[in-house]
């Protein structure tokens, strides 16, 4: 992992936040005090060949990830009230949100995120009353991707910014951005190292009363994939659609629309640029497209 200096961590559980490094913090991170960032752990399900050598892969994924953080109080004369500031923040029936912010080869700083819940006993050992006191924190992240901190937006030509949302990809992580453009493509970019979901929203134009879209469709142009939505847009009205995994949902003007046609797929992006063509059974003008996603990493 990174040399500690240029790492700063920032723990979210419920409202409260502390954070690990940096001059202002009163916890210092210990060389080699974290641990398990570095790479996923691959899980492979095999079934041994009867007739031949060897195994049958019958599955590959991703499994959680275990973290080890290390660190120290390093206010002495303040380290009983921050003793006691630790034992009430790692609560241990709360979710919450690691932040890694580290300087990269160029010195700038990429931040990524994971959500994140104690999984065993945090620890404080003091060696002699003069010294500092040491802290161990064992978390679990039932996600493996780190994500990034910020919304990403889909980049094409003629863009114009009009507005932002929140967008929270799971409970504890969130993040706000947003691109409206008004056209029947998107060209949107994934520089993570894996696909991700993403949510798109759709406002009907309004033409003073006329009809809008009937069945709108959001295709990705590399492969044909699909998603038509069985329903019927009137001036105004918005479609929100979410392929992020474990938070599926269509909704229209707010409201559950989960009516698709049979051959539609939640597809994710792809690694590198997609497409994506939006299009209806009747359109008299494309509908203002705003779509936001966070690129995943297999490491922070």
């Amino acid at each position: 992992m990174e040399h500690k200096r240029n790492l700063i961590l920032r723990l979210q559980f419920g409202d409260r936040i502390i954070t690990i490094g940096g001059a202002s913090s009163p916890y210092r991170l210990l060389s080699s005090g974290f641990s398990g960032a570095e790479g996923a752990e691959t899980v492979v399900e095999t079934m041994e060949q009867v007739l031949s050598d060897g195994d049958l892969v019958l599955s590959r994924r991703l499994g959680g990830r275990d973290l080890i953080l290390q660190f120290e109080i390093a206010d002495y004369d303040n380290r009983d009230r921050y003793r006691r500031e630790l034992l009430s923040f790692f609560d241990p029936h709360a979710d919450g949100t690691l932040t890694v912010m580290r300087r990269d080869g160029d010195g700038n700083t990429v931040t990524r995120s994971c959500a994140c819940m104690l999984s065993g006993r945090m620890t404080m050992t003091q060696e002699h009353l003069g010294a500092y006191i040491r802290v161990r924190v064992p978390l679990y992240c039932p996600d493996p991707y780190f994500h990034a901190d910020v919304c990403r937006v889909g980049a094409a030509q003629d863009v114009t910014p009009l507005l932002t949302f929140p967008m929270t990809v799971t409970e504890t992580c969130g993040a706000v951005g947003g691109l409206a453009r008004n056209d029947d493509e998107l060209t949107v970019i994934n520089d993570g190292d894996a696909p991700t979901g993403f949510v798109l929203s759709l406002r009907a134009v309004d033409h003073g009363g006329t009809a809008g879209i009937a069945n709108p469709i959001i295709t990705r142009v590399e492969d044909g994939a699909y998603i038509r939505i069985l329903t019927t847009l009137a001036d105004g009205d918005t479609l929100t659609v979410s392929t992020v995994p474990g938070a599926k949902y269509i909704l229209k003007n707010g409201e559950n629309e989960f009516r698709f046609d049979r051959g539609s797929t939640f597809f994710p992006l792809l690694r590198g640029t997609n497409t994506l063509r939006i299009s209806s059974d009747a359109m008299l003008e494309p509908p203002d497209a705003v779509i936001a996603y966070r690129c995943r990493y297999f490491g922070a």
